[in-house]
C-alpha cells in the first residue's frame, strides 16, 4: 500500500492517515515533519535535504503519507497507489479549526506549534477557493489516482474500507 492524504488542515488527514496506518500495519509519515527543520519550529528545512528525506521514504514498499498538499511533495503523486483528497466543505473545516484552537489554547489538546491567531489564520488560509483550485488542478494528471471524499460520510465509509 503506498497512499497519499491530502487536505486543508483540520479536514482530519491525520486522523484518518493514523487509522489506515494502523489497520494494514504500514508506516505513516506526516510531511510536515519533512517540510519543516524541527517540531515547534517555523524554519523550513532545505529544500535538498527535505527532497531526500521524501526520496527515502517514497523508496520503501509501502507507506502512508499525509500533507496539505505542497507543491515541493507532488513527486510523490507518480508513486502513490491511491490519493485520498479529503475535500469537505469549508464551513466544517473552520468549525473544526476553531475547536481544535480553543483546546489548544487551553492545553486540553497538544500541538507541534505556539497556538495563537496569527496560527488559526495561516490554517484558515488553506480554506481558500484559489489554493483549493490550484491543488486540483496538480492533481489533474493523476485523477486516476484521486478518491475525493466530500462529507463525513465518506470519510467514514473509506476508513471502513481501506
Amino acid at each position: 500500500m503506498k497512499l497519499y492524504i491530502i487536505g486543508p488542515c483540520g479536514s482530519g488527514k491525520s486522523t484518518l492517515a493514523r487509522n489506515i496506518a494502523a489497520q494494514a500495519n504500514v508506516p505513516l509519515h506526516a510531511l510536515d515533519r519533512l517540510f519543516y527543520a524541527e517540531r515547534f519550529s517555523s524554519e523550513k528545512r532545505p529544500s535538498d535535504e527535505r527532497d531526500a528525506l521524501l526520496a527515502e521514504i517514497l523508496a520503501a514498499p509501502q507507506w502512508v503519507i499525509e500533507d496539505i498538499g505542497r507543491p515541493c511533495f507532488t513527486s510523490a503523486f507518480e508513486q502513490t497507489d491511491n490519493i485520498v483528497l479529503l475535500d469537505l466543505p469549508g464551513w466544517l473545516i473552520f468549525w473544526r479549526l476553531l475547536k481544535r484552537h480553543c483546546k489548544q489554547v487551553l492545553k486540553l489538546e497538544q500541538c507541534d506549534y505556539k497556538p495563537s491567531l496569527r496560527m488559526l489564520g495561516l490554517m484558515c488560509r488553506g480554506l481558500k477557493r484559489n489554493s483549493r483550485n490550484d491543488l486540483k488542478q496538480r492533481l489533474e494528471p493523476y485523477a486516476d489516482k484521486v478518491i475525493a471524499l466530500r462529507c463525513r460520510r465518506d470519510v467514514n465509509q473509506y476508513n471502513k474500507t481501506a
